[in-house]
This record gives C-alpha cells, structure tokens and sequence, in this order.
C-alpha cells in the first residue's frame, strides 16, 4: 500500500542567468509580414494580384514601357533613363515583346508605383508619354519634361 513519511530533503539549485537572448525573429519574418501586409487583389479578377508596397520603400519607382521595339522609341527611352538616372530614380525598363497588359501586370507584381508608357503619340513634339499610377490603374497624359524636371 501507500506509506505516507515525513522528512527533510535537501534539494541543490544551480541558477542559470541567460546572457544571450535569442530573438524570436529574424529578417524573413519581417518580410513575410511587409509582404503580407501589402499584398492585394484586383477587385474586377483575383487572379491579378500585386504588392502595394509604398512608394518610400518599392525597390523600383518607376518602370520605362515602350509599347514597342520600333526603333523611333529609342532616344525617348534613353532620354528618361538618363534623366532618372541623374536624379538617383531607381527604375526599371522592360524592352520585351509581352503585350502593355501584361507589362502593366508584370510592374504591379513587382511592387512599382508607377509605369511610363512611352507610345507613338509620344513621338509628337512636344514629347509626352503615358503615367500610370499601380493601385487605381489611373493614366493621365505627361509631358516628359514634367516626368523629371
């Protein structure tokens, strides 16, 4: 059976102060969570999806989108790169084939704020060129000496 006694036990403790604290997170999870947070679905079709990073913090600024590789776009694009480029505008020109829609997409996924489009009416002088805005879709029709002054 059970036998109850009572006595005195001596009992040895060895505290242990921890001087290495140990985070429980690291850099991914932050960017798991910024990812999360911003990610989004077009409210027409899901499956066109995009990360609506603020523009402070998007890798790129902004995307160059010749509608086009005919070959007057040319000096156009070399003019906004080197104007973007001279004022440390991290940007991004897409010269492929795809059609704009799906360049427009493309620049969305990667989290861009705004896409220039640079179509054949923006061979007319004055130059101007299409300005895109990535989370209302909007465009509105830009001098291109209004794009980087």
């Amino acid at each position: 059976m059970i036998a109850v006694s009572r006595g005195v036990k001596t009992i040895h403790v060895e505290e242990v102060i921890p001087f290495v604290i140990e985070s429980s997170f690291g850099i991914l999870r932050i960017m798991y969570s910024i990812w999360e947070h911003n990610f989004r679905m077009r409210t027409r079709n899901a499956m066109r999806t995009y990360f609506a990073l603020p523009s402070v913090v998007a890798p790129y600024k902004c995307s160059i989108l010749p509608l086009s590789d005919h070959p007057d776009f040319s000096p156009l694009v070399t003019i906004l790169r080197e104007k973007l480029k001279k004022d440390d505008v991290f940007h991004h020109v897409s010269n492929s084939s795809e059609s704009i829609g799906r360049r427009y997409t493309r620049s969305d996924e990667m989290s861009i704020p705004f896409a220039i489009t640079i179509d054949f009416d923006s061979l007319k002088k004055p130059f101007s060129v299409t300005l895109r805005e990535r989370d209302t879709m909007e465009q509105i029709r830009v001098p291109l000496d209004q794009i980087v002054p």
